[in-house]
């Protein structure tokens, strides 16, 4: 045995034995959990040993959903959560300018702000960001990670703001003068990515350490992470980052891939190097297909099968008509690939359901593990799809400590009663994973579980 843990209280997640004193560990596995001098019986002059002094002990936690990459990128970026107007996202963006005494002409990225936390609870403008700088092109990311703002120099960069062309399943936003808004939709938001810098492949390999060694503190020691297919990165270069830290023996957390691409060109170019989901070691793999067919519901880029209670005019945006979604997921998953989409409003949900019912019907295989992920604005009738046709729900269960406040004013008091219900998959027995989507919430996983508990917000309410 190489390390043993004694005089613990250890949860073992075993319905016959759910309590023990010890574990034994031999190489990167559980080898053995009993009581004290079960396992103690076992150590070798070799094994180090540890008095836990009757601490908890917890096997090691998975992350369903995490956008782990992402994450440590905009660490080096504007951190605007918590911002409670628009004044200090300004003051914010500027200190960072001037403390980095960034040059004319360089991108300038934060990410974090949320206009419900402001008194006037409206949208950031690139007037707003106009006031941050005139020189430097900025691009502010809302919280949710679903939608961004850019001001006039980015968007002159970018050469859409004269010609503002169109993007398919997404929207450069106009203003009443007929000019850009800044605000960019759906996948006008991965388009805007697309024209900064991109980071070498020691930077990612860096970004992904840092984001791990807070994740492992945090209990996590696996994740589904939706990394590969960044705009802002060469998914390429990712692959590659991964596979090399694993072969250097440097992933402190095993590592499932998420294949987020958007457009068939990027599939068929990944599908020529020949990789399958499940490809890879132990502690990294190539994991599934995954689209983003609609937003999220505090940008009402969610898309809802009727308009939005507080805004009649939308119901939201489809990133991928029912068509173009089909024909993906057909040659993923006709490739060896398993799927995942990410879907919150309800519209989205029976899309994508009803894509895979057709998908299950043309290519028949056992246990396809489909799997949708946020799963937000539900309905009964949705519910039982995902029983019948067998689909995984991927359940962010912490985002209802933000939605919370929103919920209600978005889509109405009837939608509502529905919506959230993750007990109704546990009631149909329906195959769940829980995630954070960090960085759109935090990575601790006790915020997730808290939320599953108590369904409030972190102060408490209601």
């Amino acid at each position: 045995m190489d390390v043993i843990l004694f005089n613990g209280s250890v949860y073992t997640v075993d319905k016959d034995r759910p309590h023990a004193q010890a574990v034994g560990i031999k190489g990167n596995k559980i080898a053995a959990v009993g009581s004290d001098d079960e396992v103690l019986a076992q150590r070798t002059d070799a094994t180090k040993v540890y008095d836990m002094e009757g601490r908890s002990v917890l096997p090691g936690l998975n992350d369903g959903h995490v956008h782990l990459l992402n994450h440590g990128i905009i660490q080096d970026n504007i951190i605007l959560q918590g911002c409670k107007n628009r004044e200090e996202v300004i003051r914010r963006s500027k200190d960072y300018i001037a403390e980095r005494n960034i040059p004319h002409g360089d991108w300038v990225v934060g990410r974090g702000w949320d206009q419900n936390l402001f008194p006037e609870k409206v949208m950031l403008t690139r007037h707003d960001l106009d006031e941050i700088s005139t020189d430097h092109p900025v691009v502010l990311t809302r919280v949710c990670g679903c939608m961004c703002v850019a001001n006039t120099a980015a968007l002159r960069a970018m050469n859409v703001f004269d010609e503002t062309p169109h993007i398919e399943g997404g929207e450069i936003e106009l203003a009443e003068d007929g000019k850009p808004s800044g605000r960019m939709l759906g996948n006008a938001e991965e388009f805007t990515y697309s024209h900064f810098p991109k980071p070498t492949k020691d930077q990612l390999k860096e970004y992904i350490l840092r984001s791990m060694d807070l994740y492992v503190k945090s209990g996590i020691t696996s994740a589904q992470v939706c990394d590969l297919g960044l705009a802002k990165v060469n998914f390429k270069d990712t692959i590659a980052a991964y596979f090399e830290l694993d072969k250097e023996g440097r992933l402190p957390i095993r590592a499932n891939m998420m294949l987020f691409l958007h457009t068939k060109e990027q599939l068929e170019d990944f599908l020529s190097l020949g990789y399958k989901t499940g490809d890879g070691s132990d502690f990294c793999k190539i994991g599934p297909f995954k689209l983003q067919p609609d937003n999220s519901l505090g940008s009402r880029t969610a898309y809802l099968s009727e308009p939005y209670a507080d805004d009649p005019s939308t119901v939201g945006v489809l990133n991928n008509s029912p068509e173009e979604f089909y024909e993906l997921i057909e040659l993923a998953y006709t490739n060896g690939l398993q799927i995942v989409a990410d879907a919150i409003g309800d519209g989205t949900l029976d899309m994508v359901l009803e894509a895979y019912k057709k998908l299950m019907d043309n290519y028949p295989k056992e246990d396809p593990r489909f799997c949708i992920d946020h799963c937000q604005i539900t309905t009964e009738a949705i519910l039982d799809k995902f029983k019948e046709y067998g689909v995984i729900g991927g359940l962010e269960i912490v985002f209802l400590t933000s939605d919370l406040h929103i919920a209600e004013e978005r889509i109405g008091k009837e939608r509502l009663k529905w919506s959230y219900n993750w007990k109704g998959f546990f009631d149909r027995g329906i195959p769940v994973a829980i995630g954070s989507d960090s960085p759109v919430e935090p990575y601790n996983p006790m915020y997730g579980i808290y939320a599953a508990v108590v369904r409030k917000d972190f102060s408490g309410y209601p």
